[in-house]
């Protein structure tokens, strides 16, 4: 089984195992039919059982007609022992032969030919008791004629309890002890008729037992064979877990470097290209104070427009790194966001009113003039929106709103803003791709208003780290409508419709651990328990550090085996984020599938925590290597809401 199977055939076992069969009123059995091959494996278990006990009171019989024959010597012949002791001993011996040569068989061994040995061993002691009935029948002492058929009667009942897991080899010793006897009977007249059609029926009401016996002894065998395969199933994910968490940790190490290396780099040529740039700024501002032809003058207007246009991408650049190494903190601090708003417009006022364009502020009375969250970055992230909105409108207006929305997937109040412009607009095949870095919907814009695509990436990147969402309306010709929202509020404090779907989750956490504990028992389930946690926080890890590199083939596969681990031990939100990531790579839709990524390790603190306090018993599990305080430390006002 490779590892790309081996979550799927995991889940398949442990849904398999803690599903709880009909039973039968009638027997107490398990009804409906045994899996062929899994019937199959169970009549080879059975036939090594058949020999594995045959080593237990195989001198049984023997000391049984030494005592018959001391009770009926004086009416029966001496040589009748010996002939009844040759097939006895004989059947024993060779018993004994195949018990010895069948214990070397390997496992993956051909049983039928062994089965069919029994069969014959069975024949011949079955011989033997057959002339006991025979040879010791004595019609003149019906005292003596009632000890035999008891005799009888033990053997059969003896040999029913051992033979019935191979019933042939059963048939076989009863045909062999019980058609002498019969024939016997029948030429006896009418009392031997009689006692031939009771032995008859004895018979058949034996043999129907023996059959249920037989029943019960393979669905015995198949039950064992199934849990010593679930386990083994288990134990074999618990190690490809342990082997993908080896390779996520080194990923994840890799991607650190990576990301280290990156922003080192960037640091240095931003540090080696500002200290040119500020003497270009320099020299600009002094020679602008110079006596200058009209020529000379738009050509220093030219240098100082470029100049600070490169400062803003190094600027861009910077801010996006330190964002993708997790360098940036984010405050919770009471502000006014009118005031943000209002600097915004400030800032951009002047490059408005050259291009003869009105830029105004819109706040709905639900707006409170104190919210708690980063102002800081709320500013940056409106700051890019409304210069994009300003940059690229020629004419008309450009409005900033500010209102109180309810988010769905919060469930709760967010902060929205949002900036609507009047200008060139965006076709609807450009807005799948506009929040990627380095991606330009139009290159004939660029060459016109300048950027490099850095402004609405690290607005969404800025937006989601505090946990919200951005949005974006646009029609071509006729304008755009930019907006991010922010959370007022923890997703704790969302109300009642958070608390019942809270209890829901639990509940379905609580029922899945019960099944593996009435399963496999307290310790085995809580160690997969602990084992899954762990794979799930590797696999979290593992996503989170693809979706920082923009790997969507890497992201699908840890969310394919994220959903399958997670759903192991009933964690269904995270389950269902899983999901709903593999879905969108499947549809090739990066776009969602990054920002359903970078919601996961929320939802995996989430999840522990959950975990924990729906089933108390599972309380001593330690933190898995303090992942849950590590994996959420820096990302952002996001995850910190949602993780407590």
């Amino acid at each position: 089984m490779n590892r790309a199977e081996m979550h799927p055939r995991v889940s398949q076992l442990v849904q398999r195992a803690t599903k709880t069969p009909e039973r039968d009123k009638t027997s107490g059995g398990t009804n409906g039919p045994i899996d062929p091959a899994l019937a199959a494996r169970a009549r080879t278990d059975l036939i090594d059982f058949l020999y594995a006990q045959s080593a237990t009171g195989r001198l049984t019989p023997v000391f049984v007609f030494c005592i018959c024959f001391a009770l009926f010597f004086p009416y029966v012949s001496w040589w009748t022992l010996p002939l009844i002791l040759a097939f006895q001993v004989g059947g024993t011996a060779l018993g004994e032969v195949l018990r010895h040569r069948h214990a070397r068989l390997s496992p993956d061994a051909d049983r039928e030919p062994w089965a069919r040995g029994y069969m014959l061993v069975s024949a011949i002691c079955g011989v033997s008791w057959g002339l006991v009935g025979v040879l010791w029948l004595i019609p003149e002492k019906p005292e003596l004629q009632v000890v035999l058929v008891i005799v009888l009667i033990a053997g059969v009942t003896g040999t029913l309890v051992s033979r019935s897991p191979h019933l042939p080899s059963l048939y076989a010793f009863s045909v062999a002890l019980g058609a002498p006897f019969i024939g016997v009977q029948l030429t006896m007249g009418t009392y031997g008729i009689a006692i031939a059609v009771l032995a008859l029926l004895f018979a058949y009401s034996m043999l129907g037992w023996a059959r249920g016996l037989n029943r019960m002894y393979v669905r015995e065998a198949a039950a064992r064979l199934r849990s010593n395969d679930l386990v083994q199933a288990l134990e074999s994910a618990r190690d490809v877990a342990e082997a993908r968490a080896e390779e996520a940790i080194e990923a994840r190490h890799a991607a650190e470097a990576g990301a280290r290396a990156k922003t080192e780099f960037l640091s240095t040529i931003s540090h080696e290209v500002r200290t040119p740039l500020n003497g270009i700024q320099g020299m600009a501002e002094l020679m602008q104070d110079t006596s200058l032809s009209d020529s000379q003058q738009d050509c220093l207007t030219t240098i100082r427009e470029s100049a600070d246009n490169l400062g803003i991408i190094l600027d861009d650049i910077i801010d996006m790194s330190l964002h993708e190494s997790g360098s940036v903190d984010y405050d919770r601090v009471p502000y006014d966001p009118r005031v943000v708003a209002s600097q915004i417009i400030g800032i951009h006022e002047p490059e408005a009113r050259r291009k003869d364009i009105q830029i105004n502020l819109v706040v709905l009375p639900e707006v409170s003039a104190q919210v708690v969250g980063d102002d800081k970055r709320c500013r940056q992230a409106l700051l890019n929106l409304v210069g994009n909105a300003v940059k690229f409108t020629d004419s008309g207006k450009v409005s900033i709103k500010l209102s109180i929305e309810l988010a769905p997937e919060l469930g709760a109040d967010v902060l929205r803003y949002a900036v609507r412009d009047t200008g060139i607009g965006i076709a609807p095949s450009g807005l799948p791709n506009l929040f990627t870095e380095f991606v330009q919907v139009d290159q004939s814009t660029t060459r016109r208003h300048g950027g490099r695509g850095l402004g609405l990436a690290l607005v969404k990147r800025i937006v989601e780290q505090m946990g919200g969402t951005v949005g974006v309306r646009s029609t071509l010709g006729e304008g755009s409508e930019f907006w991010f929202d922010v959370p007022l509020s923890e997703k704790a404090s969302a109300g009642g419709a958070d608390t019942k779907a809270e209890d829901k989750m639990r509940t379905i956490i609580t029922s899945k651990i019960t099944d593996l504990e009435n399963t496999l028992g307290d310790a085995k389930a809580h160690e997969i328990v602990e084992a899954c946690l762990d794979a799930v926080w590797t696999l979290a890890e593992a996503i989170e550090s693809a979706r920082r590199i923009g790997d969507i083939e890497a992201i699908g596969r840890a969310a394919h085996d994220l959903k399958s681990t997670a759903g192991n031990i009933g964690l269904s939100a995270l389950e269902a984020r899983a999901g709903a990531i593999e879905a969108a790579v499947r549809c090739s839709d990066g776009v969602t599938a990054l920002e359903q990524a970078s919601l996961v390790a929320g939802e995996t603190a989430m999840a522990q925590t959950d975990l924990v306090a729906s089933h108390p018993q599972i309380a001593h599990i330690r933190p898995i290597r303090g992942r849950s305080a590590d994996a959420t430390s820096n990302k952002g006002a996001q995850t910190k809401a949602k993780a407590s």
